[in-house]
C-alpha cells in the first residue's frame, strides 16, 4: 500500500495527481494552455484508475484553466466515473447572469461559472461551500486518505460571494508577483519587510492537511497565511509544537506573499515542493530565505529539499552563490511515492 503525488508541468500553474489504492484524486489543473500535454500526463499516469475527486482550489485560471478545457474533451471524461466529484467554492444556490468578460485577464468569476455550467452539463456533482466552519473537521476519502481542511473561514467564503461578478476583471495573474527580487542575494534579504496577499480568491482557497496513514502533507494552495496560522494553532500547534509533515506544497508557486515567518514557526518539515516554470520569476528569492533560515531547520544530518516540477527555477537559484551556504538540495522531481 502506498501513495503517489505527481506534480503535473502545468505552466505556471498548479496540478497533482494523488494515487492510492482505493482512492484517485486530482488536484487543480493548471493553465488551460497546458491542458492537452496534463491529459496526456494523466492518461499515462491512472491506466484503469479513475479520478473519484477533482480538488480546485479556488478560481483563478491557473489552477482551473485546464478543467475548463478538459470538460469538454470526451477522452478526459473517460478518466471520471458517475460519482466522480468536483470540489470548487460557488455562490450557493445564487443565480449568475453571464455578462462580459475582459479575454485577456487571468483571474475572473467568470471561470466559475463556465466551470458550474459545464459541471451541470456533464452531470457531475459540484460540491460548494467548503469552509472549516460547515465542514467536518477530517473528512474521509478511500479507507486511507483523510483531509484536514484549515482553509478558507466563513468570512473569506462570504466575501468572495459578494465579490462575485463574472464581468469585474480582477488582475492579471502578476500584478503583485511580476516583481523580481533576483538581484538580491539570499542573505540581504532576511531583513524585507513582508507584505501579505489580500486577493479575495485567493483567501478562498481550499487548503489542507492530507493523511495517508502515518504520514501528514501539507497542501498550502494560494491561501492566505493568517488563515492557515489560525487553523494550525486551533488544531493544537505551535512554534513549540509544530505540525510535523512529510512534504509541503508551498503556497502560490512560491510567492512570497503567500508565505510568512510566522506560519513557518508552526511547520516542521524538510521538504518543500515548488510548482512553476519560472514564469512571473518565481518563486520568490524571499521565500526561500524564509524557508532555509526558519525556525525548524532539522540540523546538519538531515538536508532541505526544495523539489521543482521544471527545472527552469533551480537554474536561476543556483546563480546566487549564497546557495551553497545552506545544507540544501535542489532537486527536479515530478513524483514521489510515500508508503510499502
Amino acid at each position: 500500500m502506498s501513495i503517489k503525488f505527481s506534480f503535473l508541468p502545468a505552466g505556471s500553474g498548479d496540478c497533482i495527481l494523488v494515487q492510492s489504492d482505493d482512492f484517485t484524486m486530482l488536484i487543480d489543473s493548471g493553465d488551460a494552455e497546458e491542458a492537452f500535454n496534463i491529459r496526456e500526463k494523466l492518461e499515462e499516469a491512472l491506466k484503469d484508475q479513475k479520478i473519484d475527486l477533482v480538488i480546485l482550489t479556488h478560481i483563478d485560471d491557473d489552477h482551473i484553466g485546464g478543467i475548463k478545457i478538459l470538460l469538454n474533451d470526451p477522452i478526459f471524461l473517460t478518466m471520471l466515473h458517475s460519482k466522480s466529484q468536483i470540489w470548487m467554492n460557488y455562490p450557493n444556490g445564487q443565480e449568475v447572469v453571464f455578462e462580459s468578460f475582459n479575454e485577456n485577464s487571468y483571474i475572473s468569476y467568470k471561470g466559475g461559472d463556465l466551470l458550474k455550467k459545464l459541471a451541470n452539463e456533464k452531470r457531475i456533482i459540484l460540491k460548494d461551500y467548503i469552509s472549516i466552519e460547515n465542514t467536518p473537521p477530517l473528512i474521509s476519502l478511500g479507507e486511507f486518505i483523510k483531509i484536514e481542511l484549515l482553509s478558507p473561514n466563513l468570512k473569506k467564503l462570504n466575501t468572495l460571494y459578494k465579490k462575485w461578478n463574472p464581468s469585474l476583471f480582477q488582475g492579471n495573474i502578476n500584478d503583485h508577483i511580476n516583481q523580481t527580487d533576483y538581484r538580491h542575494s539570499l542573505k540581504a534579504l532576511g531583513n524585507m519587510k513582508e507584505s501579505l496577499c489580500t486577493s479575495v480568491p485567493n483567501g478562498s482557497s481550499l487548503a489542507f492537511i492530507l493523511h495517508y496513514k502515518n504520514y501528514k502533507f501539507l497542501f498550502l494552495a494560494d491561501a492566505h497565511t493568517g488563515i492557515i496560522r489560525k487553523s494550525l494553532q486551533n488544531l493544537g500547534y505551535s512554534s513549540i509544537s509544530p505540525i510535523e509533515v512529510d512534504f509541503v506544497k508551498v503556497s502560490h508557486h512560491g510567492s512570497k506573499y503567500n508565505i510568512s515567518k510566522k506560519l513557518l514557526d508552526l511547520i516542521k518539515s524538510n521538504s518543500f515542493v515548488f510548482l512553476t516554470n519560472s514564469e512571473y520569476f518565481l518563486p520568490h528569492k524571499q521565500t526561500l530565505e524564509r524557508i532555509l533560515n526558519r525556525r525548524h531547520y532539522f540540523n546538519n544530518v538531515n538536508l532541505n529539499r526544495l523539489i521543482f516540477n521544471y527545472e527552469e527555477p533551480i537554474a536561476k537559484i543556483q546563480q546566487d552563490l549564497c546557495i551553497k551556504c545552506y545544507n540544501t538540495e535542489l532537486i527536479h522531481q515530478q513524483t514521489i511515492s510515500y508508503g510499502d
